[in-house]
């Protein structure tokens, strides 16, 4: 069974939009013969100076086709080794044109994948995107916090001015927003950091990553979702569903595209941030729903 086949039969849907007013979007949804990822690429808010010209819509453009070519070339390796060698190539088509590539200015992605191997999921969480597992009995969540540990006292400082009202165009907003990303490149990739796919490869070593039994097995896989931040927010930040269960089921009764419109019609009916205060008034969001519950054995890994 491959992707291509479950995208033929409904059990493979997606969605991915950028936010709202947006007309790039820096999330990726990407595939290839038994995996799926999502990727959301870090974008560099203004007065904030930058390595180079290329960008975090770039960045996941480059890194997607990395994942893609690694995954088909060596399809058995270790997802952790199939990311380094990704993260790689496009460091070297990086450094091709830009004099400071290794700077921590340059641009970054979360990464998330999922990749059956027969009766086997393999997952790997980099970055702050999110996993959903159903087991059957419980939904478990896969989530690299370690960036929102970034200044959390600079975190609550925005929100609370949001809070208050000062609005997301003001100049002090702007500032802040400045300081946070200062904060964020000072602790990238770094011990007592986070870590996320930049400009170094051994990164990946630190990703989250596990394997799991798929089908009805005990804490075998029956769905999965993947979703970058932006999506994450339905449960998060917004109490659009009152849990990740929830979630995962109106992804799987409505589909992805409406639990971000949802998502969408409460940033829009809260344009000020001051009912849901949060460091950016819209967010790229993509969401990947992956239904394992009928499909038929596969080959052991």
């Amino acid at each position: 069974m491959t992707v291509a086949e479950d995208i033929a039969a409904g059990r493979l849907r997606w969605a991915s939009e950028p936010r709202l007013g947006g007309s790039v979007n820096e999330d990726r949804v990407g595939m290839s013969r038994e995996a799926v990822w999502v990727l959301d690429g870090a974008g560099t808010p203004a007065g904030v100076s930058s390595c180079c010209d290329k960008d975090a819509a770039w960045y996941v453009e480059r890194i997607d086709a990395a994942l893609n070519r690694q995954l088909e070339q060596r399809d058995d390796a270790p997802l952790v080794e199939i990311l380094a060698a990704a993260i790689a190539d496009v460091q070297h088509e990086h450094a091709a044109g830009c004099a400071e590539p290794t700077s921590g200015r340059g641009p970054s992605s979360t990464v998330a994948i999922a990749r059956r191997r027969g009766t086997w999921l393999d997952t790997l969480v980099l970055g702050d995107s999110t996993i959903l597992l159903d087991h059957g009995t419980h939904v478990a969540t896969i989530r690299d916090t370690r960036l929102a540990e970034i200044a959390p006292e600079l975190r609550r400082e925005i929100k609370t001015a949001i809070a208050a009202g000062h609005g997301y165009r003001q100049a002090e907003h702007e500032h802040r927003r400045a300081e946070l990303v200062h904060a964020e490149r000072q602790s990238r990739n770094r011990d007592g950091g986070y870590w996320i796919a930049a400009d170094d490869p051994t990164a990946a070593t630190h990703a989250l990553t596990a394997r799991y039994p798929i089908g009805p097995v005990p804490t075998g896989i029956r769905r999965v979702v993947l979703m970058t931040d932006g999506a994450h927010r339905a449960t998060s930040m917004f109490a659009i569903y009152d849990s990740e269960s929830t979630l995962l089921d109106a992804a799987n009764s409505t589909g992805p595209a409406s639990c971000i419109r949802q998502i969408r019609s409460v940033e829009a009916e809260d344009a000020s941030g001051r009912q849901h205060p949060r460091t950016k008034h819209s967010d790229d969001a993509s969401l990947v729903l992956w239904n394992m519950s009928d499909r038929p054995e596969g080959r052991s890994a």
